[in-house]
């Protein structure tokens, strides 16, 4: 797989009751960084890039758009719509001797999204998920329960 996302829930931090992220977006980058160095560890990234805190291009940091590389992976952090032709032009991943893994991606597409936004974002492989559902059920009943997948594990929920 040339392409993966991993979404991993984040623990609320300095919530308050109107807002669980009042700091919004880089609140939640100052949160998921520990996480992602762990992930580096994990792959056998140099310390000098772990602890580096890097965006995507010019408007990453607006964003919270990060992107960290090393020897055959790709990491970054809260993609969005935007940061899809960039990530298309990368292209160490092109001719798939690189991953590159998308951590929280942030991408909503609508019916007037570019076509190649589509194609890319449906090409992207699940490889963990784990998320809470709230939704409702039959008779508008609320169900809430957990979606998880660990590639290649196919997808479980557990309902309460």
């Amino acid at each position: 797989m040339t392409v993966v996302s991993v979404e991993m829930p984040l623990p609320v931090t300095g919530g308050t009751e109107l807002d669980d992220w009042p700091g919004g977006i880089k609140q939640k980058y100052a949160t998921l960084k520990p996480m992602l160095n762990e992930i580096m560890k994990y792959l056998k990234f140099p310390s000098k890039a772990i602890n580096e805190i890097k965006y995507l291009r010019d408007y990453g940091e607006e964003d919270a758009v990060g992107l960290w590389e090393f020897n055959d992976f790709q990491i970054c952090c809260f993609p969005t719509a935007d940061s899809i032709p960039y990530l298309q032009k990368l292209q160490r991943w092109a001719d798939n001797s690189t991953t590159l893994i998308l951590v929280n991606p942030q991408f909503f597409l609508n019916p007037l999204s570019k076509e190649e936004s589509r194609k890319f974002v449906e090409s992207i492989s699940d490889c963990y998920l784990l998320s809470s559902l709230a939704m409702k059920g039959p008779g508008a009943l609320p169900i809430r329960g957990l979606l998880y997948r660990k590639f290649p594990s196919p997808f479980q929920v557990l309902l309460k």
